[in-house]
């Protein structure tokens, strides 16, 4: 079970010797992988090796403490000057068919959320000011599995990702990043299980409609779950036709992991893969799935709108992307995702076709590497890639 050791006094414990395993670990783990013959990827170089062993290493850690805390959004608020926070009000109105039917089932409702800005202001030093004409802008949805991560710029990831697009994409002057919901599930008690992000981001895009962006300049983008939020995000609007949400103009997927469940299938990268990707420990614990089922049985996690990517094949996967927008994918090589990826992208091909879709699989690189600038020279040839893409959208 997940966090096993979460209550003091054993949390205290198992900090403190988590902490010495793994100084102890480090010279085994450079000893194992000082000759390239021996590293998870030839290309690798040995300071990334033991790095991405120490992220495996500390995501189990945390796995058995517990994630880390969110900052209550009413206190972020309080520093809105700073750090670009802006309010996003519910909107329920907008809620309908399946998904209303799913929010219904696991008992989840509309609520106010917040998002943080990225990039230019206005002449004021102001952000969430109205779109000037032909502005495009971007709203991002970070990863972290749907139970972890921030839009804030206090996060690592995500904040490596938004600043690295915004200076590698000219068009693009500003981000809006969603804080949505995050869900957890046993041993704690149930929040926001599927589908409160996807409420979240329709009210994200909802607001940035508000503020005067044309649907064809709005860039929907995430990173790994937030990737797949993406997707469900413009699902929607592909099949609810709806004068208040339009299809936006493009979908940037970074790292979309196809498979919420996690399903490891043998002679698939979820098993090839499984050292090169610092994943491992999170993919082996499961624990998106658990918190994002609620109310739902197990199986619900391998519906089309949480595991698009999912290698069975079932009839709920036809036309899934039928009238997407112009789609850039971005995959690591290297991931232990990386096969659902690629069904992902197929099924992607066969809804919209070749001349919608941009799929750039970055040999030996891992999960989500975009979030890392030490992951050079995968990342800013990755980022070259994007803007090249949006110059044509």
């Amino acid at each position: 079970m997940v966090f096993s050791y979460y209550w003091q006094p054993w949390k205290a414990v198992y900090i403190s010797f988590g902490a010495i395993l793994l100084l102890i670990r480090i010279p085994y783990w450079v000893l194992r992988n000082l000759l390239p013959a021996f590293r998870p990827r030839r290309s690798w170089s040995l300071a990334r090796s033991v790095i991405l062993e120490i992220l495996n290493a500390t995501t189990a850690i945390l796995l058995e403490i517990g994630l880390p805390e969110e900052e209550h959004l009413k206190s972020i608020a309080l520093a809105s000057d700073r750090n670009g926070f802006v309010w996003v009000e519910p909107r329920s109105d907008l809620v309908m068919g399946e998904i209303q039917q799913f929010a219904e089932a696991n008992g989840v409702h509309s609520e106010r959320i917040g998002g943080f800005w990225y990039g230019s202001k206005d002449s004021g030093g102001r952000v969430g000011h109205k779109a000037r004409p032909g502005d495009k802008v971007v709203l991002f949805l970070h990863g972290g599995g749907f139970v972890a991560g921030s839009g804030a710029p206090s996060s690592a990831l995500t904040a490596t990702i938004c600043n690295g697009l915004l200076e590698h994409v000219p068009m693009i002057s500003r981000l809006f990043a969603l804080e949505y919901r995050l869900a957890a599930g046993p041993p704690f008690k149930i929040q926001n299980p599927f589908p409160a992000a996807l409420i979240d981001a329709i009210a994200g895009y909802r607001y940035l409609l508000d503020l005067e962006f044309d649907p064809r300049n709005i860039i929907i983008a995430g990173d790994s779950a937030g990737a797949i939020l993406a997707y469900q995000l413009v699902r929607y609007t592909t099949t609810h036709e709806h004068s208040l949400l339009q299809c936006p103009g493009a979908a940037l997927m970074l790292s979309p992991c196809g498979d919420t469940s996690f399903r490891k299938d043998p002679e698939t990268s979820m098993t090839t893969n499984r050292r090169s990707d610092y994943l491992r420990s999170w993919i082996d614990a499961g624990y998106p799935a658990i918190a994002l089922a609620g109310r739902l049985s197990a199986s619900e996690v391998g519906n089309s709108w949480l595991s698009p990517g999912i290698l069975e094949n079932g009839n709920d996967m036809e036309g899934v992307f039928a009238g997407f927008p112009p789609s850039f994918i971005l995959v690591g090589e290297a991931e232990m995702c990386r096969d659902s990826m690629r069904v992902f992208r197929d099924r992607m091909l066969l809804d919209i076709g070749k001349d919608q879709v941009t799929y750039v699989e970055v040999k030996d690189a891992p999960h989500d590497f975009l979030g890392f600038n030490f992951l050079e020279p995968e990342r800013s040839i990755a980022l070259r890639k994007i803007a090249t893409w949006v110059d044509t959208l």
